[in-house]
């Protein structure tokens, strides 16, 4: 799926869940436990008596819905089995669906607890099903400061939509605050619910991040999505874990926050609960997303690398033109062509990375000049601090060590990351490109500025 970049700004930027009702809600139950799933019709559909049919033929009901519910006894089944609760007289019309497991509980080995605060209804139900262990907090209210109860593990938070704040900021502040990682499976500050023209599939080799050592895998059912949430359009290091055809399925964002050390904030932006109990790998995958919140981080390099800004000035930076750029400019090491290069004898590890950025208007002339005023940087470039140019120009031709490509727009130079794009302001996929390679180059971005979150307000409405 290719989204054009206008389209992509409104589906971010509108207002969430716009397709939600239209999916037909999920419970999932054991075999032989009592269930209650939703047998709301809509305001159109009158429900009376209603079913559980599945493979062609019915095995529960009829039973008489009341209340806008109907309640069963999960049949028996050896494999995880989807059965559709229709009208009794209508087998065409599916009001929910009912995933039943077998009476056997999933292996959970970690040690860590899992608690979630307002969840969404079908993963407390998943939790019961497969028998996980989770702590049901009673809301939101349960994780304001002084009603946490102590614990003497650590624990993966899982939050829904009501528990899940105003954004990332205060989803890394709760996981300081209570020294927990965190899931969050809905927020009202996704981007909008997008549905592809079709299924999108997710494959071990678009696992990364935390998961990348599943790539090698290989799955003979891949789970696969009719629809998804767009990410979170703000600003911050993320990191994908979960890659999708234009934007991140699951990303994690990285906190800077001294109480935050090890732990994680990972974002789903998946209705998981279109593929569990329906594709084995989906359940093994979901278990592996869990058990990697809960086992947080504690080997990874600290997001405090500093970089430098050789083209244009840093006074030249404005945040609507260059949002990543600009976030990224309080741990730019310089913004001044004069010192673009460090004087003889300084350690280049200093600098993490150089940034070119050619968009917008032309660079002096001489600036790819041998002579020029960044002379010798050709010397500094490495896999070790390597070199991103943004957009295009004719004058990388006299850089022959670039071995610059314009017809195939690529650098064959190792530690040159070339991305020829010359569009001001960037596209949403390519500020989210930006955003994740500055994390991998442990480049401190700081979270959307007043006046950001101002635009971001304004363009929601």
């Amino acid at each position: 799926m290719r989204t054009h970049p206008c389209l992509a700004a409104i589906l971010l930027f509108a207002a969430p869940g716009g397709l939600r009702a239209e999916e037909p809600p999920v419970v999932f139950a054991r075999s032989g436990c009592r269930v209650t799933v939703p047998a709301n019709g809509g305001p159109s559909a009158a429900v009376g008596q209603v079913a559980l049919v599945a493979y062609r033929r019915q095995w529960a009901g009829p039973v008489r819905a009341a209340d806008g519910a109907a309640h069963f006894v999960a049949p028996e089944v050896r494999v995880p089995t989807v059965f559709r609760l229709v009208p009794a007289q209508d087998h065409q019309t599916t009001l929910a669906e009912l995933v039943v497991y077998p009476d056997q509980p999933v292996s959970w080995e970690q040690k860590a607890l899992l608690v979630c605060a307002a969840a969404p209804d079908w993963f407390d139900t998943w939790c019961d099903a497969v028998g996980l262990p989770v702590e049901k907090l009673k809301g939101p209210k349960a994780l304001e400061p002084g009603s946490w109860p102590e614990r003497n593990r650590p624990a993966l938070l899982v939050l829904g939509r009501k528990a899940a704040g105003k954004g990332p900021a205060e989803v890394c502040s709760l996981a300081a605050r209570h020294k927990a990682s965190v899931l969050v499976l809905e927020a009202d500050w996704f981007g909008r619910t997008g549905r592809p023209s079709r299924e999108v599939a997710v494959a071990p080799k678009q696992l990364a991040g935390a998961l990348t050592d599943w790539q090698g895998q290989q799955w003979a059912l891949a789970p696969a999505f009719r629809r998804y949430s767009l990410p979170w359009p703000g600003l911050s290091n993320r990191e994908t874990w979960v890659a999708g055809p234009e934007y991140p399925l699951v990303e994690e964002i990285r906190s800077r926050k001294q109480d935050a050390e090890g732990l994680r904030v990972v974002l789903s932006y998946l209705p998981w609960q279109e593929q569990l109990g329906r594709r084995e790998v989906a359940d093994q995958l979901f278990l592996r997303l869990l058990a990697e919140g809960v086992r947080g981080t504690s080997r990874r390099r600290p997001i405090n690398g500093r970089w430098r800004l050789l083209w244009p000035a840093a006074k030249d930076v404005e945040a609507g033109e260059r949002p990543v750029l600009a976030a990224a400019l309080e741990s730019a090491k310089t913004a001044s062509l004069d010192d673009a290069v460090p004087s003889a004898g300084a350690n280049p590890g200093e600098v993490r990375a150089y940034v070119l950025d050619l968009r917008g208007k032309g660079p002096p002339p001489g600036l790819f000049e041998p002579d020029g005023v960044l002379k010798g940087i050709e010397a500094r470039i490495g896999a070790k601090a390597p070199l991103l140019i943004l957009g295009d120009d004719s004058g990388l031709d006299a850089w022959k060590w670039l071995e610059a490509d314009h017809r195939r727009r690529r650098s064959s130079r190792t530690g040159v990351v070339w991305w020829p794009d010359s569009s001001l302001p960037p596209s949403v996929g390519f500020r989210l490109r930006l955003m994740q390679l500055f994390t991998e180059w442990d480049i401190p971005l700081e979270h959307a500025s007043r006046e950001r979150n101002h635009e971001d307000r304004k363009a929601r409405s």
